[in-house]
């Protein structure tokens, strides 16, 4: 009973994002969709298949050069397999950025042997590059967006993301002054709450350390993974240009950039898959160029397409390496949440 309690609110977030895009089909006339998905044939789509698994490779391979530097290495086709697993299980939650990152610390614990302190650095490591990344396309679609319709024309709701974008970056510039000035700020909050004697907060001391050597002016490692963020974005930007390309709306790149731009502000809100968000942003944003809704609608669609198959290679590659390690992957997380539910009982 407890263990459903702790899954209905993922359940409550679904069937929010269910609703939105039930709301968006019944008010979009379903033959603009069906138009505007027309356009794609197979050829077009195989080739954004095939920029999106290179977006993929070039993750996987930062993800290499961080578990290198920590000493750890693993074969690019194994991590690929942690990677696509960790997608397949974060696409379901409604975290999706961050989701998976057990399923991926579990996977290469037990499967390839990487010690707990090397994963969790990994993992953190790597969703910062990521994230930070990601953010930085954020910012620079929200202020085409803002230059595109103009600032009087806002509404108070585009106000409000707008100012969360601002407050957000303002927190990462102050999350990356505090690193590269090797501020050990977690260190402390373990010694306040005398933790960091601890087996788990000395640990957590160590990953904190190796996470501060990490960004090093001088560490090639760190400038490889910036490269290949940065890069990894590029090859995303591709994508979206070469949609708005194959819908006849010609070469931009103010538009892709806000459209990939949307697409991660979905992947933000918690609703598993960012089902409906996703669809709402594309379809404002179409809405705001003057194209329409329904185009809009058909490239979310597009790109959700993209993503089920992405997640569906991660479920299959999970099978090719048996079922018993999505069942020992299952076994793990129910247990956690029952020992959770027992150590509140016991509280």
């Amino acid at each position: 009973m407890r263990i459903v309690k702790k899954t209905l609110p993922g359940f409550i977030f679904l069937a929010i994002g269910v609703a939105l895009i039930m709301g968006l089909f019944f008010n979009i006339s379903f033959s603009e969709i069906w138009h505007s998905l027309l356009r794609f044939d197979a050829f077009e789509f195989s080739i954004l298949l095939v920029i999106t698994f290179v977006a993929i490779f070039i993750g996987i391979w930062r993800g290499k050069f961080i578990l290198k530097s920590q000493g750890q290495d693993i074969g690019f086709w194994k991590l690929f397999f942690v990677g696509t697993a960790g997608v397949a299980f974060s696409y379901l939650t409604p975290f999706v950025y961050v989701g998976g990152e057990g399923v991926k610390g579990y996977l290469l614990n037990k499967q390839f042997k990487v010690p707990w302190p090397k994963a969790t650095v990994y993992l953190a490591l790597d969703k910062l590059f990521e994230i930070t990344a990601s953010f930085f396309i954020i910012f620079a679609g929200m202020i085409a967006f803002v230059y595109r319709l103009g600032f009087s024309e806002l509404t108070r709701s585009m106000l409000t993301v707008i100012s969360s974008i601002g407050i957000t970056f303002a927190f990462l510039s102050m999350f990356y002054l505090v690193l590269f000035k090797k501020r050990r700020v977690f260190t402390g909050i373990l010694k306040i709450l005398k933790l960091n004697k601890t087996k788990t907060g000395k640990t957590l001391i160590k990953a904190e350390s190796d996470i501060l050597n990490f960004f090093n002016p001088h560490s090639g490692y760190m400038w490889k993974a910036w490269f290949l963020s940065l890069l990894r974005q590029l090859f995303q930007i591709l994508r979206h240009i070469l949609i708005f390309f194959y819908l006849g709306r010609g070469l931009h790149f103010s538009a892709p950039l806000m459209s990939l731009s949307g697409l991660y502000l979905g992947y933000s809100v918690p609703i598993p898959g960012a089902l409906g968000v996703q669809e709402a942003f594309q379809s404002i944003l179409f809405a705001v160029f003057g194209w329409g809704v329904g185009e809009g609608l058909a490239v979310s669609l597009i790109l959700r397409g993209i993503d089920i198959f992405v997640v569906g290679i991660g479920v299959m590659i999970l099978f090719k390496y048996g079922i018993r390690f999505m069942t020992r992957t299952a076994k793990y997380l129910l247990d956690n949440l029952k020992n959770g539910d027992d150590n509140n009982g016991n509280l």
